[in-house]
């Protein structure tokens, strides 16, 4: 019979025989769960992704990367923590074949870049490759330039135009309440207020009816 709810203890105990586990293929790591190493990528977009490629290539030279037992990615992070997820996955889970992988490539890097026998492993070309995606064309006059700077214009526009919207509606609210005040009969002038403070008061009171917590059985 298969549990539907864990508690918290189990869970944590769980984790902690996973972590164990894995560690038994990394030498040098310890056995206990009070030295337990967390390694988080912010966001950022394909910069984040791009800047903590050099961050993993750094670890791995240090020989640290072997010894992450957590790793927490969030936006652009999730970009370069699943690329590495799913290198770590292809190597069947020998996180000691990655690092070396991206220690020798961040030796490499201390050289000429240009150089021709330069070589990368697939995964690593693979992401600088593709990590131009917003112009993966480069070039002035590129479709893809084009484009990437007509986006930024039509936004650019977009946000100007709103901005003058309000601003516009606030240099002309006053000569709006003039001309009612002076076209519109004290009558008209009370009926409106009367029916917009009814449909403030209606609002209201939908709102706190959608926030309250009603269950069948719990009226008089």
């Amino acid at each position: 019979m298969i549990q539907d709810r864990y508690d918290f203890e189990y869970v944590r105990e769980k984790e902690f025989e996973a972590i164990k586990k894995a560690r038994e293929d990394v030498p040098g790591s310890g056995t206990g769960t009070d030295d337990l190493f967390g390694l988080a990528f912010s966001g950022g977009g394909i910069r984040s992704a791009t800047f903590n490629l050099g961050v993993l290539q750094g670890l791995s030279r240090a020989g640290l990367l072997k010894h992450v037992d957590y790793l927490s990615t969030v936006s652009g992070g999730g970009y370069i923590g699943s690329w590495l997820s799913a290198w770590i996955w292809r190597e069947s889970g020998r996180v000691s074949a990655v690092e070396q992988a991206l220690s020798n490539l961040a030796k490499k890097d201390s050289g000429n870049p240009r150089d021709p026998d330069r070589l990368e492993t697939q995964p690593v070309g693979w992401i600088r490759r593709y990590s131009n995606y917003l112009t993966a064309k480069v070039g002035l006059f590129s479709a893809d330039m084009l484009t990437a700077v007509a986006t930024y214009v039509r936004n650019l526009l977009l946000n100007q135009f709103e901005l003058v919207a309000l601003l516009g509606a606030v240099l002309i609210l006053p000569l709006l309440l003039t001309w009612i005040l002076h076209n519109v009969s004290v009558e008209w002038l009370w009926a409106g207020i009367g029916v917009l403070a009814f449909t403030v008061a209606m609002m209201f009171i939908n709102l706190n009816l959608y926030h309250c917590d009603i269950r069948p059985g719990d009226g008089a």
